[in-house]
């Protein structure tokens, strides 16, 4: 209920698309994709953890690249 909550003020907020890093078995079954964001710079590029879901359709898949950058705590872990 929580992550269905979060895409919904996610949308409401007028945000686009959520990116996330997380378990690769259990995003998916709230529509997250690594293939979404698959040409995307990013941190955490190794292995499917990084996922993206498009709230708004189009958002990601009609990207041909892009760049994720976090908050520099992040780079302390």
């Amino acid at each position: 209920m929580l992550i269905k909550r979060g895409l919904h003020e996610c949308e409401r907020a007028g945000y686009r698309a959520v990116i996330v890093v997380g378990h690769p078995t259990y995003y998916p079954r709230f529509g997250f994709s690594p293939t979404l964001v698959a040409n995307f710079q990013n941190p955490f590029a190794k292995g499917d953890a990084f996922m993206g879901i498009e709230l708004s359709r189009g958002s990601l898949s009609n990207l041909a690249d892009g760049r994720v950058v976090y908050p520099a705590a992040f780079d302390e872990l």
